[in-house]
């Protein structure tokens, strides 16, 4: 008999990114939400003023981070590092799956996450921090957010192992000539 534990959908996370430089927030589910960049989403402008409303905010998909795993002469185990029901789909790339489970810990301006997949021979976990830096305003306002992976190796086998990092480009194409997915 399967066995399906469901937990609420958390609609919120920790923000990322320097004071006054744009947000983008690191949720439980190991995703990125609610991107505060490029002057669009409900906090923009009208149209036609200098910020525009229209065209997608950065949201889950825009950064994304995957692990690649292999055990000498095994097959290689990729593994999405987030958890989101809707990329679960057994026909397109079914060797690609998300972690089992995450546990999240935030609290600003960090954000630490251990991924959980008892199929895989390694620890793993992040951290995830704004340059914050109490009462010295010049270093906390630098764009950006820095990301540091932790990965053991939990067997006594010779592991390969690679990180990869996808950031979709928001300044390439306009809003409409975007292809619908």
């Amino acid at each position: 008999m399967a066995s399906i534990r469901c937990e609420i959908d958390h609609q919120s996370g920790i923000p990322l990114g320097g004071i006054g430089t744009g947000t983008i927030e690191i949720r439980p589910d190991g995703h990125f939400h609610e991107g505060q960049i490029f002057n669009r989403g409900p906090w923009a402008k009208e149209s036609g003023e200098a910020g525009s409303a229209e065209g997608p905010t950065p949201g889950p998909g825009t950064l994304l981070f995957f692990l690649r795993c292999q055990r000498a002469g095994g097959s290689p185990q990729v593994r999405r590092l987030g958890r989101r029901s809707d990329q679960h789909d057994l026909y397109h790339l079914p060797w690609l799956r998300s972690v089992s489970a995450i546990e999240f810990e935030g609290r600003y301006p960090v954000a630490r996450l251990r991924y959980v997949d008892p199929s895989l021979p390694l620890s793993l976990g992040a951290c995830m921090f704004s340059p914050f830096v109490a009462h010295q305003a010049q270093h906390s306002a630098t764009p950006g957010f820095y990301s540091s992976f932790e990965l053991a190796n939990r067997s006594e086998d010779h592991l390969e192992l690679s990180l990869l990092a996808v950031l979709e480009n928001g300044t390439s194409r306009s809003p409409s000539t975007r292809p619908s997915s």
